[in-house]
């Protein structure tokens, strides 16, 4: 049996997991819950939250359509620096339609 070494986890899926778990948890969403709502399996969302996985455009965009956020609202957080662990603040967007009342969903 052999045992690999574990690669380093590229800070882009690092910042995308962070801001995705983030969004989630201010949702209320458990992990579980979150990967029913986006039909993906719990243990994959869950690497997808740890920076392990590097998933497709296409689960992005369900990802990111399930946290109530536009696009461009959710990768807002690439251009935020990042925290002294180096890893992203969590997105701190609007919600999509907060974009259109001007106030934010809770």
């Amino acid at each position: 049996m052999s045992t690999a070494v574990p690669k380093d986890k590229h800070p882009a899926l690092v910042r995308f997991g962070n801001a995705v778990r983030a969004r989630r948890k201010e949702l209320g969403y458990s992990q579980e819950a979150f990967a029913d709502v986006v039909a993906l399996d719990r243990g994959y969302t869950g690497g997808v939250e740890r920076g392990s996985h590097n998933i497709t455009l296409l689960n992005i965009l369900k990802i990111i359509d399930k946290l109530e956020m536009s696009h461009s609202d959710f990768f807002a957080v690439f251009d935020e620096a990042p925290d002294e662990e180096g890893d992203a603040a969590p997105a701190r967007a609007k919600t999509k339609a907060a974009k259109t009342t001007g106030r934010t969903k809770h």
